[in-house]
């Protein structure tokens, strides 16, 4: 933003000539030097939907590849006829799956940072993810950022980081062979059972 209008200044007028400011051209100028400024800030405020970089076309074949040589195995949930067709997340993270549920309170959902983390540490916390999404999300990533759970004070924790929603998101990225994504993380106590704040770094 460049100085404020001043009474007295001299400015170009659209007809090409100047004439000093007078007192309520000032007040007209301060106005809307005040509102764009307003706008400005709006502007820098507004939360940015986070999405995942679409897949390119050498990253998408190669992860159209890979997800085609995984065994593909039907929901049984569901009823015959009508059933997805899915993978083990096990094979697509390359990390056995484990069954970890923690419970989160409103008051606790915006205790995360966002951050890039490795893929290779990624530990699914479901047994299936549909086939079709995983090739749809390499071309489309949603907007909205997967959430993963850091687990400090539980042995066999250390060094992972649980997917609490976004297997399929992380999943299509993974397959292109990409070593790190962006996430919400969460981290977690075990010791205190307590969310911890994040550090603000």
């Amino acid at each position: 933003m460049g100085a404020r209008a001043e009474i007295g200044d001299v400015r170009k007028r659209k007809d090409g000539r100047y004439k000093k400011i007078g007192k309520k051209k000032w007040k007209k100028l301060i106005e809307k030097e005040d509102e764009k400024e307003v706008e400005r800030k709006s502007e820098k405020e507004k939360p940015t939907a986070a999405k995942s970089p679409k897949g390119s076309p050498d990253e998408v074949m190669v992860g159209l590849g890979k997800l085609g040589r995984l065994k593909v195995v039907e929901d049984p949930a569901q009823a015959p006829g009508r059933r997805n067709k899915n993978v083990f997340s096990e094979e697509v993270f390359e990390n056995s799956e484990e069954g970890l549920v923690i419970g989160m309170k409103r008051s606790d959902e915006k205790k995360y940072t966002e951050r890039e983390i490795p893929l290779s540490k990624l530990v699914p916390t479901q047994e299936l993810i549909p086939k079709m999404g995983l090739a749809a999300y390499m071309n489309n990533p949603p907007g909205e950022l997967p959430e993963v759970f850091e687990v400090v004070n539980r042995p066999g924790s250390e060094g992972k980081m649980y997917i609490h929603s976004g297997h399929t998101r992380m999943g299509s990225q993974k397959l292109m062979g990409r070593g790190t994504a962006k996430a919400k993380v969460f981290k977690w106590d075990a010791g205190s059972g307590e969310w911890i704040e994040p550090s603000g770094e």
